[in-house]
């Protein structure tokens, strides 16, 4: 399939190893180690404020972890962002933006979701135009 991204055969798609994110008195994270091979459907399940969140978004490389290793694609976010970013493709869970693109600071999550609201607007139809076109 063209465009599609994926590991080598002999390399996971994605390895964590001792993934720790705390926030202030909580550990959010505490020593994770996942490792998911090319082709697996993976599911990551737990009650409410068991770390999932902030998991992905260590993986997806919105989120710093404190200590550990993310490996996506036998690459890191710490030296391989701008080459992750073209690689990958993200859909948010929400996307409430705190205010426009221009207040949100490059490269944040604030700037992300101003994106995406501006994106939605745009392709809302105008008054009287059909919501989907055929053909």
């Amino acid at each position: 399939m063209p465009g599609l991204v994926q590991a080598s055969p002999t390399q996971a798609a994605l390895r964590v190893r001792n993934l720790r994110k705390t926030y202030k008195d909580v550990v959010a994270v505490d020593n994770l180690d996942l490792e998911i091979r090319s082709g697996e459907c993976f599911g990551l399940l737990g009650p409410n404020g068991a770390g999932k969140t902030t998991t992905i978004e260590i993986c997806e490389g919105l989120t710093e972890a404190d200590s550990g290793e993310v490996d996506v694609l036998g690459l890191r976010w710490s030296s391989d962002a701008p080459t992750l970013r073209q690689k990958l493709g993200i859909q948010l869970q929400e996307a409430q933006p705190d205010g426009g693109i221009a207040e949100a600071k490059p490269g944040s999550m604030a700037e992300l979701q101003a994106i995406a609201a501006s994106l939605r607007a745009k392709a809302k139809p105008e008054e009287g135009e059909p919501r989907h076109r055929s053909g």
